[in-house]
């Protein structure tokens, strides 16, 4: 088992957290929402801050301050504008063209950044997403391209690509948009329920998406980009576990191969939670990152997430639907240069991300551990 509670690598009965301002946030939000779901994070300003993400309870927030470790409540954090329909329920019924405010959850926030807004209208759900207004004001261009994308998709069938997620409408004021609820079940949870799955149907469907051109408004994504995030991540999750220096290291030196042709559409952060399956058709959300780019980018991370998942479930790779499988359905070739700096590059990133989540040490170890050894395949 992977998590194995609050153990040093060592053994010794202790978190180890090396960043004193980290330590103090995690023993206060500890105290209060327990380990689990609990998220530590740094962004580029050297603000500190925890988050506690449990299942079926709203987010809640812990900033670290000069004077100590502040409470944060979503409707504080002024640098979404959107928060102001948390404070002024009767502007959001008005937005939404309803008689009165409807039934609100926040499923996801991240302090300073965004959040997620879930609305309940009888039995449907539509989901707001909160931005800044520089983030808002950057993805709005490509969300435009990606409509355009998606009438041309629309008319293909026999593989269909995915169907993109698109905003319904967009609030300028405040900065979110309005996007309905995705069709079927994410594949995480099809997986996780351990039925009948084949992947050969979804790397069809990817294939006749990476077929067409992705529209030149788009950004491109980069291997340099890919190594960019990876470093991001890594020295966040450094201050929190020195011992992920030597893998910061090799991903700053690693040699990065020429990518592929460019012009395929790309998600950026394509894994198990991103894709919904209905019927056999699927559908993407979360694509205001959508850029032009090699499609091994998304390929290779939704494999490592699919290896993830059997490794949080307490297994390895191998115990769950098989990643050879994945890896033959998703045409990822083991010697293909690209796949192993991407597949170095992915795993990193994960264990800087899991090192910022305490309740998951141990996976951060082993995957820092298993990317360190990925330079040396044949």
């Amino acid at each position: 088992m992977v998590d194995e509670g609050p153990r040093r690598r060592d053994g010794r009965e202790a978190w180890g957290i090396a960043d004193p301002d980290f330590l103090e946030l995690f023993e206060t939000a500890a105290a209060e929402t327990g380990i689990e779901g609990l998220v530590l994070r740094a962004d580029r300003k050297g603000r500190r801050w925890a988050v506690s993400r449990k299942e079926g309870r709203e987010p809640r927030a812990f900033l670290a301050e000069e004077d100590g470790v502040r409470k944060l409540r979503i409707e504080e954090d002024r640098r979404l504008p959107g928060t102001r329909l948390l404070r002024k329920p009767r502007r959001l019924a008005a937005l939404l063209g309803l008689p009165e405010p409807p039934p609100v959850e926040v499923l996801a926030w991240r302090p300073f950044g965004r959040a997620v807004l879930r609305c309940r209208i009888e039995r449907c759900a539509l989901y707001l997403k909160l931005f800044t207004r520089k983030g808002f004001a950057r993805v709005l261009p490509g969300l435009e391209a990606l409509r355009v994308l998606q009438a041309r998709l629309c008319g293909l069938q026999d593989p269909r690509p995915p169907v993109l997620c698109l905003p319904l409408r967009r609030f300028e004021e405040e900065a979110a948009l309005l996007l309905p609820e995705a069709p079927g079940r994410s594949l995480h949870e099809v997986l996780g329920a351990r039925g009948a799955f084949s992947p050969e149907g979804l790397a069809a469907s990817l294939e006749a998406l990476h077929r067409i051109p992705a529209p030149d408004e788009l950004p491109s994504r980069t291997f340099e980009d890919e190594r960019r995030s990876t470093l991001r991540q890594l020295r966040a999750g450094a201050l929190v576990d020195p011992s992920l220096a030597p893998l910061l290291a090799i991903c700053e030196s690693l040699p990065l191969p020429d990518p592929g042709p460019g012009n395929a559409l790309v998600h950026t952060d394509l894994h198990d939670k991103q894709i919904y399956e209905e019927g056999g058709a699927f559908t993407w959300i979360d694509i205001e990152n959508a850029a032009r780019g090699d499609p091994l980018c998304d390929l290779v991370n939704l494999l490592e997430h699919i290896r993830l998942r059997e490794l949080q479930a307490g297994g390895g790779p191998g115990t769950g639907p098989g990643e050879a499988a994945w890896s033959r359905a998703l045409g990822i070739r083991e010697r293909d240069l690209r796949v192993r700096s991407l597949r170095i590059l992915v795993r990193a990133r994960l264990a800087g991300v899991y090192a910022m989540r305490p309740q998951w040490q141990e996976l951060s170890a082993r995957l820092a551990a298993e990317a360190l050894a990925l330079p040396e395949w044949p």
